[in-house]
């Protein structure tokens, strides 16, 4: 079952990462994400992009459609991820881990013609 906390977690990870690296949009639109949230009980509502826009929707009356959209996908996006997480069992984890060991980095050369 994915938690507000599990998703406030993930939010509060890409809120310090825009704050650092990001655009301001894509920082705003985090900011946005977690005060969605944290008006939630269960973030179960985030689970189809259709009632998490409803929701968002709802809770921030003053911005424009395309922010609330992407404060719904950001969020339903989020819930997903955590979800398929949650159902990966420990043999799919660690073959996955051993793979990406066993293949070599990838580096790029630079070719003059």
């Amino acid at each position: 079952m994915v938690t507000n906390q599990m998703m406030r977690d993930v939010l509060l990870d890409e809120y310090h990462m825009f704050k650092l690296y990001g655009t301001k949009y894509r920082f705003v639109t985090v900011e946005k994400s977690l005060e969605v949230l944290s008006h939630v009980h269960s973030p179960e509502v985030f689970s189809n992009r259709e009632s998490s826009l409803e929701l968002v929707t709802k809770e921030l009356k003053n911005e424009d459609l395309d922010r609330n959209k992407d404060v719904a996908k950001l969020l339903n996006v989020t819930f997903k991820q955590l979800k398929t997480r949650q159902n990966q069992t420990d043999s799919f984890r660690k073959k996955v881990n051993e793979r990406k060991k066993a293949n070599k980095q990838i580096t790029l050369t630079l070719v003059k013609k």
